[in-house]
């Protein structure tokens, strides 16, 4: 189900394009290999349509690990990839090398996964191929620039297990925002928000515009926001509200398109994705809720966004101490203040209780008068 441009075989047979700059690819992997373990980012993560990941064979004639960028999907627990080498007519190194040893490890967002390939034949070579023609549509042109059939190889946990829970997180934040669009459009562009003032046409422009440029300027912003607790919304908030009305030039439609369409990878970075889940899922509930819709999809884990939240707030709870009390969670707190203020109820309406939408919330909220209108004050 992927295919990748990664890592190349020293024997050519008949030299095309691709082969000619294969050093340039080669020191070009390298880089890219060496960013992904290390950063858990690279050039390639950013342009790629799907994801990217590290893949670690050992050297058929060395016995020396090698390491190569490739694009891979999940399948069933387990990862696919494929050798299309970006068309190139030699067969990448790390095929040769699987075919000869079979242990291989996988780096996903920084972490080592040991792994054992098996290459996909027949009809099941054939679905891998037709799935990742989905998301790459140049694979069609890689096979025949090649003039050979591109190998596809499913690798599966050494310890016979599923992936790592470490990839749901990703595919909660893109399935709460596939929820989103959907909700989107079927509410309409002139439905309400919890946003005074706002209506969805409103919302999704806003959505759409941190989104811009690959979302890097967000990426930007929201490392400081997610690292030290940065208040940027209020700095930004005139940018923002001119983004907004950029953006809401283009349309209604025009935005559902964006959101339905997958979103930058840049805000699907791990660091970040407590800050992103909060954006796209208090979004989403603020069109939800003020239309009276039902939810379509399961709430996603949104404890470690709440953890974040009540750090971002740390600064303007002052002599306050938050202490948040979860059906069947751990306990969370707050603040360091010496008014102690318990805050009961689900994580999501927590969540969005704390993030300035009282009225929509279902919490159970203790306190002197004082320490409540300050806490209600919070705003994101």
């Amino acid at each position: 189900m992927a295919v990748c441009g990664c890592g190349w075989q020293s024997l050519v047979v008949e030299r095309n394009w691709g082969d000619r700059t294969r050093p340039a690819w080669r020191v070009g992997n390298r880089v890219e290999a060496f960013w992904l373990r290390h950063l858990g980012v690279s050039p390639m993560s950013l342009l790629s349509r799907g994801d990217v990941m590290v893949l670690e064979t050992t050297g058929r004639r060395t016995g020396r690990r090698r390491f190569a960028p490739v694009c891979y999907v999940e399948d069933d627990g387990a990862i696919v990839v494929g050798g299309g080498a970006a068309g190139m007519a030699t067969i990448p190194d790390w095929v040769r090398n699987l075919r000869v040893n079979p242990s291989a490890a996988a780096w996903i967002c920084r972490r080592r996964i040991d792994v054992v390939a098996h290459e996909l034949s027949g009809d099941e070579r054939d679905d891998a191929q037709g799935a990742a023609e989905k998301i790459w549509p140049r694979i069609p042109r890689y096979a025949l620039a090649a003039g050979r059939v591109i190998p596809y190889f499913r690798l599966q946990p050494a310890d016979g297990s599923d992936l790592p829970a470490a990839t749901e997180p990703v595919e909660a934040l893109r399935a709460e925002r596939h929820a989103l669009a959907a909700t989107l459009r079927a509410v309409g562009s002139g439905a309400p928000t919890l946003i005074p003032g706002w209506t969805a046409s409103d919302l999704a422009a806003h959505v759409a515009a941190t989104e811009q440029q690959r979302g890097l300027p967000t990426f930007v912003g929201r490392i400081a926001v997610a690292r030290w607790g940065w208040r940027l919304n209020d700095t930004f908030r005139a940018i923002m509200a001119i983004d907004r009305r950029r953006f809401g030039r283009h349309g209604f439609d025009w935005a559902l398109r964006r959101l339905e369409a997958p979103g930058p990878r840049l805000l699907e970075r791990p660091s970040l994705l407590p800050v992103s889940l909060f954006e796209i899922l208090v979004h989403h509930e603020d069109v939800r809720r003020a239309n009276s819709l039902e939810r379509t999809c399961p709430v996603p884990d949104v404890i470690p966004s709440l953890r974040w939240l009540l750090r971002y707030h740390r600064r303007l709870l002052r002599d306050l101490s938050v202490v948040v009390d979860l059906p069947g969670q751990a306990q969370l707190r707050g603040g360091n203040g010496s008014k102690v203020v318990p805050i009961s109820g689900e994580p999501a309406d927590v969540l969005l209780w704390l993030a300035g939408r009282q009225r929509a919330a279902f919490v159970d909220v203790e306190g002197d008068q004082q320490a409540l209108r300050a806490l209600r004050a919070l705003r994101v």
